[in-house]
């Protein structure tokens, strides 16, 4: 009975040991994810920061031509045509880019903007919340890394991003259920 007693406290022992040791490894792995997750954070590159659901309008130049948004109760409308039907979701997704704008570089040591044609952008994207106006302008494309400079216009670092604005202005066009009379 001793003998049993014996293999029994000591397998209980083991047992206890490797529960302890299994849930020390797991919060060793959780603290590292989350000293990564820090990190990384820590690296990144804003260049605006906002909640898409903080956005209360947009506008952007495309080709000349500046089209319009806003949002009320709720709901996404074209200023210059409220009677045109636009996929709410799809706005909002789109403008979700805006809540984490990240660049891969930033540029602070430069002479003069045409160095990136930012002194005549090709495209401006201008959002608005309750914080405040945001303008981004977009440059030319470095070729090289198939990245975009862009500036935000409160600031004077020049960022390089992976992000065309240009992209996300036809990307509003493309969600519209039909064309905005602008682009016939």
């Amino acid at each position: 009975m001793k003998k049993q007693r014996k293999q029994f406290l000591f397998i209980t022992i083991v047992l206890v040991f490797l529960i302890a040791a299994t849930a020390g490894m797991k919060l060793y792995n959780k603290n590292a994810e989350t000293a990564k997750e820090k990190e990384a954070a820590a690296d990144t590159i804003y260049i605006t920061q906002t909640a898409a659901e903080d956005i209360t309008a947009f506008s952007y130049e495309l080709n000349g031509e500046t089209l319009s948004f806003t949002k009320q109760d709720g709901t996404w409308s074209y200023d210059q045509d409220p009677s045109v039907n636009l996929d709410q979701d799809a706005v909002e997704s789109l403008l979700s880019v805006f809540s984490s704008f990240t660049a891969t570089d930033e540029i602070t040591a430069y002479e003069n903007l045409s160095e990136y044609a930012l002194d005549t952008p090709a495209d401006t994207v201008t959002f608005t919340t309750d914080a405040g106006t945001v303008t981004l302008y977009e440059g030319m494309e470095n070729a090289m890394l198939n990245e975009y400079y862009v500036k935000n216009a409160d600031s004077d670092v020049v960022y390089l991003t992976a992000t065309s604005l240009q992209t996300f202005c036809y990307s509003i066009y493309i969600i519209n259920k039909y064309r905005i009379s602008s682009f016939k």
